[in-house]
């Protein structure tokens, strides 16, 4: 492959370091330059945190799956602690099983059969998240819900955290967890201080747009880098357009009886290089034989490819 996209430069090292214990310098330096972040984006249509400041309830969330890779276990002994010490507030975890012996405690409870309307409706009137230390080191979409709906979360302390919202609050011991807590569920200005900085933060750092502008331009970058390859093929090609044209990309591999696995690129960069050769794109793609067309003709083929 060209790229391998991973969500955080934390998982990136991750990767070279477990590959440096079986391959050489020369290939951990290929690795590397194949390794792009690239954190899922948010699209701006769906962050609405549109609930007012004192709509939210004193409810903290664990919206992650409930096992030891997120410190679940870790989480439950440390709310259990705040639980000692005040009894004005819940703990909902989304994804926990019925069966499971925590909710045995009144003062937790879970959705696990909840629909997505449902489970966002739910999501946005809490009053804070959190985001527990885990093995892997990825990007947590789970947080990411949360926030572009105005929920703020306290984050473990790592370096992938930090790429996700290096303003959030972040806490290292159960002990300033606890604190973070007592925080938000008592210092509502705070608690709108951090909703709005979350949501400040997707819209910034984390626009579909302009990642998709970034990821777009990586295309291009890598297309102009293929290499054109000229053979009985791509003449065979090239004669075939000529005499079907208008065609379509996949009428084009039928009559060569290619599948899926025969790399492309190379043979379209010929394509695309031959004198009177031209490619539309609708729905699909479409190659024709032009000898001087305009705008308006390849709307006109566009239509009657569609019909």
């Amino acid at each position: 492959m060209d790229k391998c996209f991973l969500n955080t430069e934390d998982q990136k090292q991750m990767v070279l370091k477990n590959a440096s214990i079986y391959f050489n310098g020369d290939i951990l330096k290929t690795l590397y330059n194949k390794l792009e972040v690239f954190p899922p984006p948010i699209v701006p249509h769906t962050i609405k945190s549109d609930l007012k400041p004192d709509e939210y309830e004193p409810i903290i969330v664990f919206n992650h799956r409930p096992n030891k890779e997120k410190s679940f276990n870790q989480f439950i002994k440390s709310v259990k602690r705040l639980r000692n010490s005040r009894q004005d507030f819940k703990v909902w975890i989304p994804l926990l099983k019925d069966s499971s012996p925590v909710l045995k405690e009144d003062w937790i409870f879970n959705g696990h059969n909840e629909t997505k309307e449902k489970y966002f409706k739910n999501l946005q009137r809490c009053c804070v998240g959190i985001s527990p230390k885990q093995d892997y080191g990825g990007w947590s979409i789970s947080t990411t819900d949360g926030n572009q709906l105005g929920v703020p979360y306290v984050m473990y302390d790592s370096d992938n955290y930090k790429e996700l919202n290096e303003g959030a609050d972040f806490f290292k011991t159960d002990d300033d967890l606890i604190k973070l807590f007592n925080k938000y569920l008592d210092k509502k200005d705070h608690r709108k201080k951090m909703s709005e900085q979350a949501v400040e933060n997707l819209i910034t750092n984390h626009n579909f747009n302009e990642k998709i502008k970034r990821f777009s331009a990586l295309i291009d970058r890598m297309m102009l880098n293929k290499k054109s390859i000229i053979s009985t093929k791509s003449i065979e090609m090239i004669s075939h357009i000529k005499e079907k044209s208008p065609i379509t990309h996949r009428d084009l591999m039928t009559y060569l009886k290619w599948g899926l696995s025969i790399k492309f690129d190379k043979y379209r960069k010929t394509l695309l290089k031959t004198k009177h050769i031209r490619e539309l794109k609708n729905w699909r793609t479409i190659y024709y034989y032009d000898k001087g067309g305009s705008k308006k003709e390849d709307q006109m083929i566009l239509k009657e490819m569609s019909i």
